[in-house]
């Protein structure tokens, strides 16, 4: 009898002065007569490149560099070309927004102009390209066409003190905080069928994004004692804390659909930092380390943006990181600090449970990760739900 035949076949026999042992081969585990494959992308902290996929083999493992990367899956660079030609950045300075067209030429624009009102957070809806900001002194949210017209206010009561404001432009919903009432709402894109999602442990919640093609929600909460950035469905649902360690003033909030990472901009530890959308700790990396006082924070390209309060301007940086960031010339008009920005440019190709006919939903149309949703029905302002069809 062939006494190795025991062995597992994913095993070597190896010989010894009373007998043999069987032992796994490499990328496998067990007691080498049983051996099974070990799965070394869904181990913590993927053995690949942060810009590159993980697939599991039998056995072993294969690294592929992302879209517009390059490399052996172990090390990925990005391909040296511009960002698209249409890419724009709007940013609110003072009671103004501004206008400014990446990797061109052609000079910015004073775009919309209110008398009175203190901007502080914008968002964007790639599919009919209006533009969302947040007025902390009006104490309201407003939209206009991003060419600055038909500027109206579409949430104008029960706001304390609005901050970040993002748009899911697939479910055609909008997502606020409120730092003064410490809540973060939903409603539709004109303000219909607003609804509490979160009024409780909350301190000073400022930046959040929107992940309509995962269903995810982020936000960042600069609490002094306890700051943190956390997540979400974007129904409320399975709410879980991020990140909350080395972070101390986390101010901006960027998604990179390219790297499939949440960026932040933290004034108070004044790094621009990135982490994977899972909040996996092995993969968080320092983009930039000594800003002065970031604020804002946008994804666009190859590089982030993030406007800063000391040196009242917008820098950018590869997403690759460095020690030295770029100094966006920015158009006359405006004055005082940069607050908000974000990033114009087109939707990516994608769909969810809400991008058809609401969903079916009456009124909200959540969708949640796994390609599901949840219809839901406006609230008061306490939070207690209104009954809906």
């Amino acid at each position: 009898m062939n006494l190795c035949s025991s062995c597992d076949a994913s095993a070597q026999c190896i010989p010894e002065s009373l007998g043999f042992r069987c032992v796994c081969n490499s990328g496998f585990q067990g007691s080498g007569r049983t051996c099974e494959d070990i799965d070394e992308c869904s181990a913590s902290g993927s053995p690949c490149h942060r810009f590159a996929s993980c697939y599991n083999v039998r056995g072993s493992f294969s690294c592929y560099c992302k879209q517009g990367y390059t490399g052996d899956g172990f090390s990925c660079d990005a391909i040296p070309r511009p960002d698209s030609g249409d890419g724009t950045l709007i940013y609110a300075r003072g009671m103004a927004i501004m206008k400014m067209p990446l990797n061109s030429q052609r000079p910015g624009s004073k775009i919309m102009f209110r008398s009175g009102q203190t901007i502080v957070g914008l968002g964007y809806d790639c599919r009919d390209e209006f533009m969302y900001w947040t007025d902390v002194s009006g104490r309201t949210i407003s939209r206009a066409n991003i060419d600055g017209s038909g500027a109206q206010v579409i949430v104008g009561r029960g706001l304390s003190s609005p901050e970040g404001v993002a748009v899911d432009w697939l479910s055609r919903n909008i997502y606020w905080t409120d730092s003064g009432y410490d809540r973060i709402e939903v409603a539709n894109l004109d303000g219909g069928n607003r609804r509490v999602l979160f009024n409780t442990d909350l301190a000073n919640p400022r930046a959040i994004v929107a992940d309509p093609i995962g269903g995810m929600l982020y936000w960042t909460d600069w609490n002094r004692d306890g700051p943190r950035i956390e997540r979400s469905h974007l129904d409320g649902g399975n709410r879980t804390v991020l990140v909350d360690t080395n972070i101390e003033l986390p101010n901006g909030l960027s998604l990179d659909y390219t790297s499939s990472q949440i960026c932040w901009a933290d004034a108070g530890t004044k790094k621009i930092e990135c982490i994977n959308m899972n909040g996996d700790p092995l993969t968080r990396f320092t983009v930039f380390p000594s800003s002065n006082y970031p604020f804002s924070i946008a994804s666009f390209g190859f590089k982030l943006y993030w406007s800063d309060w000391d040196t009242k301007s917008i820098q950018s940086i590869s997403k690759t990181g460095g020690t030295e960031s770029t100094n966006v010339k920015l158009p006359r008009g405006g004055n005082g600090r940069v607050f908000g920005i974000a990033a114009i440019s087109t939707c990516p190709s994608a769909t969810n449970a809400c991008s058809s006919n609401n969903g079916g939903c009456s009124s909200l149309c959540l969708p949640i990760p796994g390609g599901q949703r949840r219809c839901a029905c406006p609230s008061t302002l306490e939070g207690n739900e209104v009954p809906c069809v």
